[in-house]
């Protein structure tokens, strides 16, 4: 299967831990998001490709996590992949801001993407955040 360094890079954070969709940005746009005030376009259709891909080849599991009988779980999205996208491109535009952490979905690894990340001997990089607090 063939991985961009991006889709490695991401599927070896989902391995070690729930990723949020802050965090592809941040790796689609570099430094400087999330205090950049309104991203260019070409970062959303970059991102939308970037998740189409992994789902697409079954490498994550997309969802949300929400409140249930005293407990908080991850409760997965359903539906094709071009309708997830879809999904998610449409409550990023409702957002007046850029994503930030919690907002529309978070990342799992799916056993495939467990599976591959360990085939590849993909490891994690600390992705270091640059952040601004007002």
């Amino acid at each position: 299967m063939d991985l961009s360094d991006l889709e490695k890079e991401l599927l070896a954070y989902c391995v070690e831990d729930d990723m949020g969709l802050w965090v592809i940005i941040h790796s689609v746009f570099g430094d400087g998001y999330p205090n950049y005030p309104k991203l260019p376009e070409w970062v959303q259709e970059k991102t939308l490709q970037t998740i189409s891909s992994l789902l697409t080849k079954e490498l994550v599991i997309i969802g949300q996590f929400v409140e249930k009988e005293n407990d908080i779980i991850f409760v997965p999205f359903v539906g094709i992949s071009k309708d997830i996208v879809k999904k998610i491109k449409c409550e990023w535009t409702k957002l007046d801001r850029n994503p930030s952490l919690g907002d529309i979905c978070w990342f799992r690894a799916s056993d495939k993407g467990i599976q591959l990340a360990k085939y590849l001997d993909l490891k994690h990089k600390k992705i270091k955040f640059k952040l601004k607090w007002g």
